[in-house]
């Protein structure tokens, strides 16, 4: 199986759950705005979030997207170098279409929902980022959100794909490690540990982090610091991932 068979296999894994996910949002528009209509609100609601739904889902992607893939093709003697190119290239590919359809999506919400019950809808990166309307025409900002979106959906979808790659690559004792001892650290021993010993440091640092990324609050965020950050991620991550497949094994 070449590099181009390799990725077609790999989109053909997203394809009736990417026809389920659209259904189930184009639903929830509808819905959202009969209901506004039918309480009588007048058009004044608004929602928001529907790419955070994207995320989840990306991530979730990528957390199952690789044994059953990967003993498949080595079955039928895929190099992993032609399977690794061929995932990254379905990544890049339905990360794109869905940013690009999440954008037409956003505008169409806003469409049934003037034409309905004039129940708006605006994006997750419209929030924050609609002050660059003030120095951009509407045709370059939506250019430019698609741009942001699809370097996040590759950056989330490659991070869930790392994780499970990386607990193919564990034994059960480690994975139970891992499983407890990550969440426990993030959740209580590192935030003790900042409060008790390093005096908000950690808080500190993590924080700078977050307004590099987003922008702090009140400021003019850049989409640019995100966009860096996710480029920056999917290089590193994609490396590690290389490293990790390079010596994986068929466990069966």
């Amino acid at each position: 199986m070449n590099i181009k068979a390799a990725t077609k296999y790999q989109l053909n894994d997203y394809n009736k759950s990417l026809r389920v996910y659209y259904l189930v949002i184009l639903l929830v528009i509808i819905f959202l705005t009969l209901l506004d209509t039918i309480w009588g609100g007048n058009g004044d609601g608004t929602y928001n979030g529907f790419e955070s739904s994207s995320i989840i889902f990306l991530f979730i992607c990528g957390l199952n997207s690789f044994k059953t893939t990967f003993l498949m093709m080595l079955q039928n003697g895929t190099s992993r170098k032609s399977m690794f190119i061929g995932n990254i290239t379905s990544i890049l590919t339905v990360s794109f279409a869905m940013s690009v359809l999440d954008r037409i999506l956003s505008l169409l919400a806003n469409i049934i929902g003037n034409a309905i019950g004039g129940l708006s809808y605006s994006g997750l990166f419209d929030l924050l980022y609609s002050h660059r309307l003030e120095n951009l025409n509407s045709f370059v900002f939506q250019l430019e959100i698609i741009l942001l979106t699809w370097m996040v959906y590759t950056a989330v979808t490659i991070g869930g794909y790392f994780i499970t790659i990386l607990y193919y690559r564990m034994n059960t004792a480690l994975k139970v490690i891992v499983s407890v001892g990550v969440p426990a650290s993030i959740l209580f021993i590192i935030p003790l540990l900042d409060y008790m010993v390093l005096d908000g440091k950690i808080s500190a640092l993590r924080n700078k982090f977050i307004y590099f990324i987003f922008g702090e609050p009140g400021a003019n965020a850049n989409p640019y610091s995100l966009l860096l950050a996710c480029l920056l991620g999917i290089i590193i991550v994609q490396g590690l991932s290389w490293l990790l497949i390079k010596r994986a094994v068929d466990k069966n």
